[in-house]
C-alpha cells in the first residue's frame, strides 16, 4: 500500500481513490465525478481503478455526536462505496460492517 503518488509509477497497481496519476494511466476516463456519490470501477491491461465522488469540509471533519466525536466525518462517501461494489460484484463479498458477523460470503 503506497499512499500518494509513488515514484517511479509501479508496472501494475490496484488504485483506491483518485490519484491525479489515474489520468495518465486512464487516458479516456473522466474523472469529474459528478453525481453523488458516483462510482467508478475501471481496468486496463496494467491497472485497476476503485474510486468515487468523495466530499467534505475540511473545517468540520471532526464534529460532536451525541455519544462520541467523529473523526474523518464526510458527506459523500464514494470511494468507499466502489470498494463495497468490487468486493460484492467482482468477489461474491458481502461486506456490512467489521468482523464475522458482517461479512457474507457466497461459496
Amino acid at each position: 500500500m503506497i499512499e500518494g503518488e509513488p515514484s517511479p509509477i509501479p508496472p501494475h497497481g490496484i488504485w483506491v481513490g483518485y490519484q491525479p496519476v489515474l489520468k495518465r494511466l486512464f487516458p479516456s476516463i473522466d474523472f469529474t465525478f459528478t453525481h453523488p456519490e458516483e462510482i467508478l470501477i475501471a481496468a486496463n491491461r496494467d491497472h485497476v481503478v476503485i474510486a468515487g465522488r468523495d466530499r467534505w469540509n475540511p473545517d468540520r471533519l471532526n464534529v460532536r455526536g451525541r455519544d462520541v466525536e467523529i473523526h474523518g466525518k464526510q458527506f459523500e462517501y464514494g470511494t468507499v462505496n466502489a470498494v463495497y461494489t468490487f468486493l460484492q460484484d467482482y468477489l461474491d463479498v458481502r461486506w456490512l460492517w467489521p468482523g464475522e458477523l458482517g461479512e457474507d460470503i457466497v461459496p
